[in-house]
């Protein structure tokens, strides 16, 4: 299933998880979640391959993408957001 919708298969299970925010790079709303390792996570930009860390399961991975995004954001106080 497409990661848009919040959805994120694997083999052993289905995991409801928030979708990722635009890229902090390009802007771009095109961003796919991927587990790249038994166990590990990330979320990427479809457009300009820009990723986030790599987390122990999806929801965290979407979290620091999202937090990412935040902190990209000339507006946000440094270390307010996780």
């Amino acid at each position: 299933m497409p990661a848009s919708h919040g959805l994120v298969a694997t083999a052993a299970k289905t995991a409801f998880v928030s979708s990722p925010d635009a890229c902090p790079f390009c802007g771009s709303a095109r961003s796919a979640l991927q587990e790249i390792d038994l166990g590990g996570w990330m979320v990427e930009c479809v457009d300009c391959h820009s990723t986030g860390p790599v987390k122990d399961s999806a929801t965290a991975a979407v979290q620091a993408w999202n937090c990412r995004m935040a902190k990209a954001d000339a507006n946000v106080i440094r270390g307010s957001c996780c």
